[in-house]
């Protein structure tokens, strides 16, 4: 189920899907330089459900590859020549996850 809601006007849309039984995980590849896969992924959608509240939402992938990223910086403290790395989140100073992602292409971990 995907819900959305307006504020204004209290509007709640529900749509029910289910997956069929050919679908399922879903591989990925893109071969190219770095800008050209981040052009694909920018056009991809992701599906993300939580189990515990049996919830669904429809996101872009470059916003999960970015708060991937995010969370493998927090748990392995990324470090390049002797400074912490930056890695803001989405949002911030108006970047979408795709500007920092391409921000950070040159960056060697």
């Amino acid at each position: 189920m995907v819900s959305s809601g307006c504020p204004k006007r209290a509007l709640i849309h529900q749509v029910d899907f289910k997956l069929g039984p050919k679908d399922g995980k879903c591989h990925f590849q893109q071969i190219g330089p770095y800008q050209i896969v981040m052009s694909a992924v920018e056009r991809m959608l992701v599906v993300l459900y939580d189990t515990a509240d049996k919830r669904v939402w429809l996101v872009p992938a470059s916003e999960v590859i970015l708060d991937m990223c995010q969370h493998r910086k927090q748990l392995e403290h990324f470090m390049v020549g002797g400074s912490p790395v930056v890695l803001p989140p989405a949002g911030t100073a108006g970047q979408s996850a795709i500007d920092v992602l391409l921000e950070n292409a040159l960056l060697d971990l």
